[in-house]
């Protein structure tokens, strides 16, 4: 083995490189939540059809919802808008439909768990997503 192949298996084994300098432990931070449980009951709408919901988890960039459907199920990448109230106003929110599955282990499930991922991207609603989200 050549001198420069042997230090590179040291570090890769665990070992130092020898002369090198040693590394620093990594500062521990705080995490910050980034998707939040929630209970939000609310509506939405998917081609035309209402639902009433139940936000379950809901982040700046995504939603996900539980629905009871009856006979539409969401079509992935389908469009929907789902209208959340923060300080007494009501906004109505692009999503597109991320995933759809059903909460138990049969075709014929009444209840299925939807995830959104966020359309909007104007400012008015982003500030209303953000302080909704700060408040939860």
């Amino acid at each position: 083995m050549t001198s420069h192949t042997a230090g590179s298996l040291d570090v890769l084994l665990g070992g130092t490189k020898t002369g090198s300098a040693t590394a620093s432990k990594p500062a521990i931070t705080a995490k910050v939540a980034t998707i939040k449980d929630v209970k939000i009951p609310t509506m939405v709408r998917f081609e035309g059809k209402q639902f009433r919901c139940m936000v379950i988890q809901f982040a700046k960039s995504e939603a996900t919802l539980l629905i009871k459907s009856d006979d539409v199920v969401p079509a992935v990448l389908g469009q929907s808008v789902l209208d959340l109230e923060f300080s007494g106003t009501v906004n109505r929110l692009n999503y597109y439909v991320q995933s759809v599955a059903t909460t138990e282990k049969k075709h014929d499930s009444t209840f299925l768990t939807v995830t959104l991922g966020l359309i909007d991207q104007d400012d008015v609603k982003e500030k209303f997503i953000d302080a909704l989200f700060k408040s939860l």
